[in-house]
């Protein structure tokens, strides 16, 4: 099984574009995107231990710690005040965090 740690990021995004992006010829001989099953895509994101949303395309950001995932998803269901003051919170911690590692 792939890696990501294997690949670096132009050998992930050229794995990406070779998989999901393959050509196909019609019966005309035109050409045509080839599109993964969505269980096919899913094999391969998790082979390359990245999300749909990266695979695709419409994220730059990989998160594969599954606990920050959790996280997340519980921020999420919560009230919007009580997302605005985590937000608030971990901005100043990431600020703080930042500076001290100057």
């Amino acid at each position: 099984m792939l890696s990501q740690n294997v690949l670096n990021n132009q050998g992930c995004q050229a794995l990406h574009y070779g998989l999901l992006q393959n050509h196909k010829r019609d019966a005309c001989g035109s050409v045509g995107d080839m599109k993964p099953s969505i269980d096919i895509a899913t094999k391969i994101a998790q082979a390359l231990e990245v999300s749909l949303d990266y695979l695709v395309g419409v994220s730059s950001v990989i998160v594969k710690d599954k606990q920050t995932l959790k996280r997340l998803a519980d921020i999420d269901n919560l009230s919007d005040k009580d997302k605005e003051y985590i937000f608030y919170t971990l901005d100043n911690l990431i600020k703080a965090a930042k500076l001290n590692s100057l």
